[in-house]
């Protein structure tokens, strides 16, 4: 039986349950001293001087721009294409997100697109490292040096992403990571805030020791949640269960992962409570991987991109000098629908409209690379789980669409 293919993956280790339930049970660990731990280990990690944690991705962008002062009338430049939140984000500070075109080449911004869009208002620029590529970040900080504005990385997909051998959230004047249950380190939820700056720093750990450790139950509510999105992205059960209604609600031009986006709540404030002792633990024994990790994804993604060269499919690759980690693989197609179709059949989920709430801002005519990424783009996942059998079936399969559709 050839097992179905989720489009995402909850990342877990050999005795990650067993380290969930241990330290779940534990009474009168000090709280503080692990999470300082974490803390100062992926600082290290990362390269710079101060780190804290967070209790969601989102949550670490909002406190940056409280700590930064962004007011109303304010303006943040931020790509096109980018998580709904972070403009939801920018809009609950009372500041206004202006949308920079990617690259034609990638999903990433780079400082000439920039340029168009700054005004007197522009108070920070958001360099996004989207699904593992890096944006041009050293360009992003020399315009903003000039333009004497703030620079915030996004590296919500961006652990262990490099550019020219420095690791991304080392560059600009803070950088916010997330650990959900899918991305590269996940602590069921969180977030780090890294920075070089003592003064910015003092003031985020000032800010965050205010917050309340949060109850047992809520603990337990992320541990449950946990665990019902890995019975979804569970091989076996997504294939003999999630797929074929995946695939029945196709046939209805219904999308199954647009719905689900459609109907989730989305919290882009500041969540006033603590990261915890249970979330450090599974941090730290997952920054000990990362360098696994990230070989394992960089062997899937080349070997994936050679399969596909009998083939005239486009892919987004990083630009020289730039290490990405493509964990989530993204390729254009020309009849995307009917390809996405397809894939479903040989029980491939793949995602479209990645942003698609974003569509409104495609009035201007300033972002026609993102559109054209945007009407084009098909995701599928090249996680550290897969074998090169995975691998060999998933391109494969998409070279012998792309033929039969002659894309």
């Amino acid at each position: 039986m050839q097992l179905a293919f989720p489009r995402r993956h909850v990342v877990c280790y050999k005795g990650f349950h067993r380290d969930i339930f241990r330290n779940l049970l534990l009474k009168g660990v000090d709280e503080e001293k692990v999470i300082r731990e974490f803390e100062r280990k992926f600082a290290e990690h990362i390269g710079v001087k101060y780190a804290v944690a967070v209790s969601s991705g989102r949550g670490a962008f909002s406190l940056l721009l409280k700590i930064l002062d962004i007011k109303n009338g304010d303006e943040v430049l931020i790509p096109a294409i980018t998580h709904p939140s972070i403009p939801l984000v920018i809009k609950n500070m009372g500041a206004k997100p202006i949308y920079a075109d990617v690259s034609k080449d990638s999903f990433v911004i780079q400082a000439d697109q920039l340029e168009k869009k700054v005004t007197d208002k522009t108070k920070v620029v958001v360099a996004t490292h989207l699904f593992g590529i890096p944006c041009d970040v050293k360009s992003i900080i020399d315009f903003a040096i000039d333009k004497k504005i703030k620079v915030i990385e996004d590296c919500a997909h961006g652990i262990g992403v490099e550019v020219e051998g420095r690791k991304v959230g080392s560059f600009g004047d803070a950088a916010f990571f997330s650990f959900e249950t899918t991305k590269f380190i996940n602590t069921l939820g969180g977030g780090m805030i890294v920075t070089g700056n003592r003064d910015l720093y003092l003031k985020i750990r000032k800010d965050v020791d205010t917050y309340r450790f949060p109850t047992k139950m809520w603990v337990i509510k992320k541990i449950a949640r946990f665990y019902i999105h890995k019975l979804y992205t569970n091989r076996l059960f997504f294939s003999i269960a999630v797929l074929p209604l995946s695939f029945l609600l196709n046939t209805f031009n219904v999308d199954s992962i647009q719905l689900y986006k459609k109907h989730r709540k989305v919290k882009t404030g500041i969540i006033n409570i603590q990261y915890t002792s249970l979330q450090s633990v599974l941090g730290l024994r997952q920054l000990d991987m990362v360098k696994e990790r990230s070989n394992k994804i960089i062997k899937n993604s080349k070997l994936f991109k050679k399969e596909l060269s009998s083939s005239k499919i486009n892919y987004i690759n990083a630009f020289p000098g730039a290490k990405d980690i493509l964990y989530i693989f993204s390729f254009l197609v020309e009849n995307r629908d009917v390809f996405q179709k397809l894939l479903y059949k040989k029980g491939i989920e793949a995602d479209k409209d990645i942003f698609g709430i974003n569509l409104e801002l495609f009035k201007d005519n300033q972002l026609n690379n993102s559109m054209n990424f945007l009407s084009k783009v098909l995701l599928v996942s090249l996680n550290v789980d897969l074998n090169e059998r995975d691998i060999f079936y998933i391109a494969n399969t998409i070279n012998e669409i792309s033929r039969k559709l002659n894309v």
